[in-house]
């Protein structure tokens, strides 16, 4: 119903339009005086079609007491608002308004515009198309010359149902924007996405005392990768919120928003490269260690296996062999104990070797609050807000104290487990109670008489 009455409202002006003339070239014809109004007056008569939105042609019906009006200095406005930078065509002819004299006086003109986001109305956009409540808003279509301001409108004439987006693109953009950040989410619980490197090699599992299963044991999360991970989300549901209103992907991307991406990127880097570093000395035991331990494996199969065709190798040296690859897989195993492991979500942000650090907080706090600045100003004014000179300085130096203090600070330390944690119990350790149990065989109490 509501698309036949636009039809309608359309065709009732273009067959306006045609009675006045027909053409610019035609003759003009007599048109009545809209009620009400003077012919003096200049006034926006109505607009068409009712639903209007970005990049699609709208109609507007003016009455002027000269004919000729400059069409290029000739300006939409909505609400109020001049939206420089859309020209203006007229359209069908032009209709003379004649008293009962016949005189000529005014003139009735259609024009149409075709409402785009340029350079010179982004800040009246902004303003239009801002903190949007609704996917569609009723807006007041005016006319006017630029530069200056509007001309009247007939009272509840030229109102339009402006569509800030279409909803059903809003809506698949939106599930893929949270099936995306899902993905983070899951990757972040699940894998070394958002924690910091963790030294080669370390591949023991640690036993969850809870459920009885083997579970890796993990790095602590990273403050940088999470908040690089923070800002991608951020910067990319920003620009895909700004495309859907205003279906023009140019220009919304600034280069402050890219500065911003560039300094959490570059500590992202540093603060892995740091963390590396710092790995290197436990990394390379854990290396040696493993090395040990196939070197002395291998030696003990080639012995089994000498003992075995040629019995001239005596299996005690055997089995001291493998206690031996053994006791250096222990070894491996303890060092990569050593690494430091994840405790909980916020204490990892916030913590380095020391413990809890100011530094860490301070800078978890500055990217937090410049983050729902970044969020509250892009939903306010359709755009990536200006952060100034002073407040990006602020961010740069943070980030410098937090790897500056990274790049000394000691390692975090690891937990120490308990000696009861089925973890803590070595290759060793298990293959020597194996052994007791073999030698040594259980006391079993002699069978007592029967009695009867």
């Amino acid at each position: 119903m509501k698309h036949s009455r636009t039809r309608l409202a359309a065709a009732a002006l273009l067959l306006a339009t045609a009675a006045c003339g027909g053409h610019a070239g035609a003759r003009p014809q007599y048109c009545p005086l809209a009620p009400g109004i003077a012919p003096t007056d200049t006034m926006v008569l109505d607009a068409v079609p009712a639903s209007a939105r970005l990049g699609r042609h709208l109609q507007v019906w003016l009455q002027a007491p000269e004919p000729h009006l400059d069409v290029t200095k000739l300006q939409l406005f909505l609400d109020g608002h001049p939206i420089a930078g859309v020209p203006a065509t007229q359209i069908g002819g032009r209709c003379v308004v004649r008293d009962a004299k016949g005189k000529a006086v005014a003139y009735q003109e259609t024009y149409e515009f075709v409402p785009r986001r340029t350079d010179g109305s982004r800040e009246a956009w902004s303003h239009l198309l801002g903190s949007p409540g609704a996917f569609v808003d009723t807006m007041q279509v005016g006319l006017g010359l630029a530069g200056g301001p509007a001309f009247r409108t007939v009272p509840g004439k030229a109102r339009v149902a402006f569509s800030v987006a279409d909803p059903t693109m809003s809506g698949i953009v939106l599930v893929l924007f949270v099936v995306l950040a899902g993905l983070v989410v899951w990757a972040a619980l699940t894998t070394s996405l958002l924690r910091d490197p963790a030294p080669s090699g370390d591949q023991h599992p640690a036993v969850d005392p809870a459920k009885g299963t083997a579970a890796p044991r993990r790095a602590p999360y990273s403050l940088a990768r999470t908040m690089m991970a923070m800002w991608t989300l951020i910067i990319l549901g920003g620009f895909l919120g700004i495309w859907l209103i205003t279906g023009d992907p140019h220009g919304i991307l600034t280069s402050q928003a890219l500065l911003l991406f560039g300094i959490v990127g570059v500590t992202g880097a540093a603060s892995g490269a740091i963390t590396q570093r710092a790995n290197e000395p436990v990394t390379q035991e854990i290396h040696d260690a493993q090395a040990r331990t196939t070197e002395a494996r291998e030696r003990a199969h080639a012995m089994r296996g000498e003992a075995e065709v040629m019995g001239n190798v005596r299996m005690d040296v055997v089995r001291e062999t493998e206690m031996t690859a053994l006791r250096h897989e222990d070894n491996a195993r303890i060092l990569a104990r050593r690494a430091p492991q994840t405790r909980q979500f916020l204490l990892d942000l916030i913590s380095d070797g020391n413990g809890p650090s100011l530094t860490r907080l301070q800078n978890l706090l500055w990217h937090v609050t410049l983050a729902l600045v970044f969020i509250e100003g892009t939903y306010r004014v359709l755009a990536f807000p200006a952060f100034d000179a002073t407040l990006m300085s602020l961010l740069g130096i943070s980030e410098s104290l937090y790897l500056g203090v990274k790049l000394t600070a000691p390692p975090k330390p690891a937990d120490e487990p308990a000696r009861d944690d089925p973890s803590t119990r070595s290759r060793t350790e298990e293959m020597i109670e194996a052994r007791k149990a073999v030698q040594e065989p259980p006391v079993v109490d002699p069978p007592r008489p029967d009695p009867g």
